[in-house]
């Protein structure tokens, strides 16, 4: 019987036998964990961002010894803040409902808490993120986080404040590189009975530049055909079936970008409605309602959308 195909992975990897590569990205990761400092991963989509965040999760006690340990956190899950207590807590197997009950948690402790989706972390508070901050200064707590964008960037849209991203060290994740893309293809394919030659190495990397999703359906379609132009032909075509513009906004960015445009329509409201209450001008005071019920309206569209992107 023939094996079965080996490159399956459309998602998130999360077992470590079929994870490769990133070897210089995880000791840095893990020498600055050793000393419970904080790291913000950032890289596009599909460079593997939640991937690593996992392997660092199921191999960080291996790597710094049991008395280090990983928590793994999707924030596109988490709305507020109150969950993100309740899932840390949880995590932790710890009881409470505030972050005074968390910081109760990690006494004694050397948690790690992985944070996948931090775009997410735009209906936070700015009290939040300094109480996180304080957490992270105490030796007990360290954080890895996971943006598409830098943490500084995110700053200037008002989801944190300079003292919280000013403890990360940064990494930025590009693509994998060519000998690393073979790893990948023959540490997936040599199992399952199929070796692949410098020749297709160099084609995989050429045709997908080392994207490890790419990587993924290159070697599903190169698995499957001992024909390269064979491979090459069908990779094309599924790369093609899926909607991967690059500019496309996630769930999180859109939500923020209704929460300032309803932010712009209230202030606009107020000062409509003030200028009609000088003048007595009735209808400034109908747009002044119009636009309060328009700001409502967007909020509540962003509410749906959160739960439906969840």
């Amino acid at each position: 019987m023939d094996a079965p195909n080996p490159f399956t992975e459309r998602g998130v990897i999360k077992d470590p036998k079929r994870f490769f590569g990133r070897k210089r990205e995880l000791k840095q990761i893990f020498e600055r964990l050793a000393a419970m400092q904080s790291v913000s991963i950032v890289g596009e989509r599909r460079t593997g961002k939640s991937s690593l965040l996992e392997i660092i999760a199921a191999t960080g006690s291996d790597r710094l010894g049991n008395d280090s340990e990983f928590h793994y956190i999707d924030l596109e899950r988490v709305e507020s803040t109150e969950d993100f207590v309740a899932r840390a807590l949880d995590a932790l197997a710890a009881e409470g409902q505030t972050l005074r009950d968390l910081e109760r948690a990690i006494e004694q402790r050397k948690a790690i808490l992985c944070l996948d989706e931090f775009e997410q972390s735009g209906d936070f508070s700015k009290e939040f993120f300094g109480a996180l901050r304080s957490l992270a200064s105490t030796g007990h707590l360290a954080l890895v986080v996971a943006s598409q964008s830098k943490l500084a960037d995110l700053a200037s849209e008002g989801i944190t404040t300079s003292p919280f991203f000013n403890i990360f060290t940064t990494l930025h994740l590009g693509d994998l590189t060519e000998e690393e893309s073979g790893e990948l293809l023959n540490g997936l394919g040599q199992p399952a009975g199929r070796e692949f030659s410098p020749d297709e190495v160099r084609a995989a990397y050429r045709e997908t530049g080392g994207n490890p999703w790419r990587l993924q359906i290159f070697g599903y379609h190169l698995f499957g055909t001992n024909s390269l132009t064979e491979a090459i032909r069908r990779y094309q075509e599924e790369l093609a079936s899926y909607n991967n513009a690059p500019n496309a906004m996630r769930p999180a960015r859109a939500g923020r970008e209704t929460t300032r445009l309803s932010s712009v329509l209230l202030v606009a409201a107020a000062l409509i409605g003030f200028i009609s209450m000088v003048f007595n001008f009735g209808a400034g005071m109908l747009l002044m309602l119009a636009l309060t019920l328009a700001s409502f309206l967007l909020e509540g569209w962003r509410g749906l959308r959160q739960r439906g992107a969840n």
